[in-house]
Parts: structure tokens; C-alpha cells; sequence
């Protein structure tokens, strides 16, 4: 997982910066998923995907959630209870 670029372009760069041996991708999948990862999971809403991958592929995948999920959780605790990267609305500077 990596962090959001603003667009495809900036996604682009990153892979030519830290997977360059790769080569180009053939392409990108998005879907925007209003809710939680928890949510998502919880909803199954990735049965089709996972139909269609091998074992190792859906073991991945749902490694790869429940990693999604923590930093999620994370996140909002962090949010919560404020800190740099969310600081709390009475800390913010007016």
C-alpha cells in the first residue's frame, strides 16, 4: 500500500521512481468505495474478484484488508484523538 498521488500521471512517476524495474504497468483499476475497509469486508463486497484469483492471490488479498483495515483503524484514532497529521479543531491555527 502506498500513499494517494493526486492523479495518474503522479502514480505513474512513483512507479518509475520506486518499482522502475517493473516496467509500465498495462493498466489501473480504481473504484471508490464510500465506507469503511471494515465495511467493505464486512459486506463481502469483493466475492466476484475473488472468484476469479488463485488461492495464493485471494490469501494476498485479504492480507492485504486486513492491513487496509489496521491502518484504517489507526487512522482514526489518530483523527480522533488529534496529532499532526489530523490536529484537533481547537489546535488548528486561525
Amino acid at each position: 500500500m502506498v500513499e494517494p498521488v493526486a492523479n495518474i500521471q503522479e502514480r505513474y512517476v512513483w512507479l518509475g521512481k520506486h518499482r522502475g524495474s517493473f516496467g509500465a504497468p498495462e493498466g489501473f483499476a480504481f473504484f471508490v468505495w464510500p465506507q469503511t475497509v471494515r465495511g467493505l469486508i464486512e459486506r463481502d463486497a469483493l466475492a466476484p474478484l475473488k472468484a476469479r484469483l488463485t488461492s495464493e492471490a485471494r490469501r494476498d488479498l485479504d492480507v492485504a484488508l486486513a492491513t487496509a483495515a489496521e491502518l484504517e483503524r489507526g487512522a482514526i484514532i489518530e483523527a480522533i484523538k488529534g496529532s499532526d497529521r489530523w490536529p484537533a479543531v481547537w489546535e488548528r491555527a486561525a
